[in-house]
């Protein structure tokens, strides 16, 4: 049963000899193509078992031969006579079971009726019309409603706040909020990481540095926790979306009466299944956990640490992303959860400026969100119980108010606020705070006297402060002149725009511009938002080629004198270097700082997209910038 129907000889005689021609199809698109072509076996022989026997081509002629059985309850084969017919000496039978699953998998002709056996028809079966349909979903769509799945799964559960698909350090706020870890995810597009070399992606890195957009460094370290895409999984989850928006257009009632009734219940089966199967790959692609912690990454110039989890195929809850993370924190002792016991009071003293003697409660819960060595806190009761533990053992003493703990003492309010202050025992008894003094005792015919001439103190001992005034967020309203005003495009002209991390955005001007038959980009324009990717992109940007490359440039500061000063540019990339180099210490040394930069690619003879040369492009310039940018392209329609 090895003979190859591939072999022009034995073509001709299946064509005319046995008269078999209307079979052509399914040998040159399954089993044996001739000439330059290659079929669905040969394909799969070199894919899976290269330097092996071509276990699918086993597969794809022996079912060939048993579909030329004459009568029709004989033609085909059951899967046992199918090993049986392969099955030699220095053949292993998992690589026959594993062709052949694979091979059913694909098969274009393959009979897909309940209980048929493995034969071919002549007419293509279900899996070829799905994946038809499949090339015909909008791109667009199916990015949103996968965006749309993916923040539905990870936002399911209590622990984090979710923050989807952040673009730079200014979509992370640096507060506690409503107390809750942030859990920042990244788009797949634009970071994801790959197995065999683990490191912390860029834009990853740039978040858990900075805060805003102006590069002033985050404080609260230890309060958010980042999960990335799987590199080799993304490609398989974006086409899981695309397969289900496929059999969901096939379930359409005019699309279903075409369809015979076996396949129209097994496109409604399809499509129920897809939605669990779509759901489980999403989560097994976001496998990658970045958190806080002194142990860093090998190679990490950050505090992060990296785990992995696996989701097996078949999941009890497959829409509980949040579940996950929690189960990967407390296996490497990250997360503290309510029931849990607290920290040790001793080396809460000894790692924070509690060792100095004393610290509010406000301010030592968050040091629990600043500093990574810390396992992150989900609730202020196990701060609660972490404080009342020290009292009891005589490590801490407690004040708020005229409200004085110690050891020994009953139980009472433990407040978080900066009125409660915690003090080491040793500083509580150097200062007289504890033990508790004795009562004054007040002889019965003293009297007290109050001054009651002066009840308060001249105006000149008062003072005011301005508490929780943002600090390093500083813009400037201006009136958009008509030079200001973008350009309108015209009919002929297509733009093209996208707002994203510069990867992300990039990519998805390139795919959106393929999708609609666009040959060459004449020009593309990039604003990005953060200061440093700005000033990087001045250097790289210049190394683009075939491209006029502009800059316009708008910076504004204050310094600590409330001295002001602001510029302008326009012109060519490679004058704006000393601009640059004399506005970066400027900008970290001032107070309140604005800066806008535009850069302007134009191609005279276009950029053209049936090249690599965009995916070049990408890669140059997000390998420097990380962060947000809105990215525009034009193009002269077809």
């Amino acid at each position: 049963m090895r003979v190859n129907p591939g072999y022009i000889p034995i073509r001709d005689e299946i064509t005319t000899r046995l008269e078999l021609g209307r079979f052509d199809p399914v040998i040159q698109n399954d089993v044996a193509a001739t000439e330059k072509e290659t079929s669905l076996a040969q394909q799969l022989d070199a894919k899976w078992y290269v330097g092996l026997a071509p276990y699918a081509s086993f597969v794809a002629r022996n079912i060939l031969w048993n579909t030329f059985a004459f009568n029709d309850n004989l033609q085909g084969i059951d899967e046992v006579n199918l090993r049986y017919a392969i099955l030699a000496s220095g053949l292993d039978i998992s690589f026959i079971n594993d062709a052949r699953q694979r091979f059913i998998a694909e098969s274009a002709y393959l009979d897909d009726r309940p209980a048929a056996p493995l034969r071919f028809l002549t007419e293509v079966n279900l899996g070829v019309l799905i994946r038809r349909q499949t090339k015909q979903v909008d791109l667009n769509e199916a990015r949103n409603l996968l965006q749309d799945r993916i923040r539905t799964i990870f936002a399911a559960g209590k622990t984090f706040n979710l923050i989807p698909f952040a673009g730079g350090a200014y979509d992370v706020s640096d507060d506690a909020g409503d107390g809750k870890p942030n859990l920042v995810l990244i788009s797949y597009d634009a970071e994801t990481v790959r197995n065999e070399a683990v490191t912390v992606p860029p834009l990853v890195e740039n978040i858990y540095r900075h805060q805003g957009n102006q590069g002033r460094f985050r404080q609260l370290l230890n309060n958010l926790v980042f999960l990335v895409a799987d590199d080799a999984t993304r490609d398989e989850m974006k086409n899981k979306m695309l397969y289900r928006l496929a059999l969901d257009a096939m379930r359409s009632p005019d699309r279903l009466a075409q369809l015979p009734e076996h396949q129209q219940e097994k496109v409604n089966e399809l499509y129920k299944k897809s939605e669990q199967e779509l759901a489980i790959i999403i989560q097994q692609c976001y496998r990658h956990l970045f958190y806080p912690s002194r142990n860093r990454l090998d190679g990490a110039s950050v505090d992060l640490a990296h785990t992995a989890f696996d989701l097996p195929s078949a999941s009890e809850r497959p829409g509980n992303g949040q579940q996950e993370i929690i189960k990967a924190l407390l296996d490497n002792q990250k997360l503290l959860q309510p029931n849990n016991e607290p920290p040790a009071p001793n080396y809460v003293r000894d790692q924070t400026p509690l060792k100095k003697g004393q610290i509010s409660t406000a301010e030592l819960r968050a040091e629990f969100r600043k500093d990574p060595r810390f396992p992150i806190m989900l609730s202020d009761d196990t701060f609660i119980k972490m404080v009342r533990l020290g009292i009891t053992q005589g490590i801490y003493v407690y004040q708020s108010g005229d409200l004085l703990l110690g050891q020994g003492d009953p139980y009472a309010e433990i407040k978080i606020d900066e009125q409660s202050i915690v003090f080491t025992t040793t500083y509580a008894k150097e200062r007289g705070i504890w033990p508790r003094p004795a009562p004054a005792v007040t002889k019965p015919n003293e009297n007290i006297e109050v001054d009651t001439d002066n009840p308060a103190d001249s105006e000149s001992d008062l003072t005011t402060s301005k508490v929780g005034e943002k600090t390093g967020s500083y813009s400037v309203d201006t009136i958009k002149t008509p030079e200001q005003i973008p350009e309108k495009s015209t009919p002929s002209t297509k733009i093209f725009k996208a707002e994203a991390p510069l990867r992300e955005a990039l990519s998805k001007i390139w795919e959106d511009a393929r999708n609609a038959q666009i040959k060459k980009i004449s020009r593309l324009s990039l604003r990005v938002f953060d200061v440093s990717d700005g000033f990087k992109l001045l250097g790289v940007i210049n190394t683009v080629s075939g491209a006029d490359k502009q800059v316009k440039l708008s910076a504004e500061y204050e310094t600590t004198n409330s001295s002001s000063f602001s510029i302008e540019f326009e012109g060519q990339v490679s004058d704006a270097q000393p601009i640059k180099d004399f506005l970066q210490p400027q900008l970290r040394a001032a107070s309140e700082t604005h800066l806008e930069i535009t850069f302007t690619l134009t191609y005279a003879s276009g950029l053209d997209l049936n090249t690599d040369e965009p995916e070049k492009i990408t890669e140059k310039l997000a390998r420097f910038a990380t962060g947000a940018a809105f990215v525009e392209a034009y193009a002269e329609a077809c």
